[in-house]
């Protein structure tokens, strides 16, 4: 399900597959210059930001396309931003309102893991 406000869409001719039973709340902008898999009774929280490229330091240059698999049944709380150095988030992740994870170690720093 998707709310009103989301926006999905990019740079270049991305690709993004969303699993079953996703819920994506409103004002989410999802980044598919590069490639998203979403899995299966996954939550994205309202105001969540996620990006799939990169610019590196030059905000003018081409972007740099990556690949963020988001796995099932994670929960994104509200207005996260997860930033495309963060190349896979596993299954059953909390990922606490507000937080920005910017790679692979803030994700393991800053998330909790449910069971």
């Amino acid at each position: 399900m998707i709310d009103a406000g989301v926006h999905i869409g990019g740079e270049l001719n991305g690709k993004a597959v969303f699993g079953d039973n996703v819920k994506i709340n409103r004002n989410t902008r999802i980044d598919v210059t590069g490639y998203l898999s979403v899995g299966n009774g996954t939550v994205i929280s309202e105001e969540v930001i996620i990006y799939t490229h990169s610019h590196g330091k030059d905000p003018m240059s081409n972007p740099k396309p990556h690949k963020v698999s988001i796995g099932d049944n994670v929960w994104i709380g509200v207005r996260c931003i997860i930033l495309s150095n963060v190349r896979s988030i596993p299954q059953g992740t909390i990922i606490p309102a507000g937080t920005v994870l910017r790679s692979q170690q803030d994700l393991e720093e800053k998330c909790l893991k449910s069971f």
